[in-house]
């Protein structure tokens, strides 16, 4: 049906809502997890755009490189961009002093990391890196 009038002949619903038998269940640690992991993966391209945004702010000519894309509002970009990337890096630490505070928390040989178990390698794994010697806090470090 093509007519912006749902009521038109010829015009019905495909489905009735949500009794098509469509049944959601959601995760919002896991949806959080999965978009804060999107956005760490592609962190380099975001601080490219934010570079843009900068570049095209100061410069109008053909100086500096901007995507193939036209920014249309430079300010409120670079703020949000900005803002997307001091989010992400709070998250990651808050992220990783929960590992850590975990990793020291648990006991082996406890009922949360049994003797001869994978969970063991896992806790060792996850308190080896601290925040210092990562490579998110030398590549992406927040300026104070």
């Amino acid at each position: 049906c093509r007519v912006p009038n749902e009521l038109a002949p010829g015009c019905s619903d495909v489905s009735r809502g949500l009794e098509a038998g469509l049944q959601m269940n959601l995760d919002p640690d896991r949806e959080l997890q999965r978009i804060h992991s999107l956005f760490m993966s592609h962190m380099e391209r975001l601080d490219k755009l934010k570079d843009a945004c900068e570049c095209q702010a100061v410069y109008t000519g053909d100086i500096c490189f901007l995507p193939s894309f036209i920014i249309e509002d430079v300010q409120s970009c670079y703020k949000t961009l900005a803002l997307l990337r001091e989010t992400v890096f709070n998250l990651e630490q808050e992220h990783r002093s929960y590992l850590r505070s975990l990793a020291r928390e648990t006991k082996y040989g406890s009922k949360a990391a049994p003797i001869g178990d994978d969970n063991y390698l896992m806790l060792a794994s996850a308190g080896v890196r601290p925040l210092e010697n990562s490579a998110l806090k030398k590549t992406y470090s927040m300026p104070n």
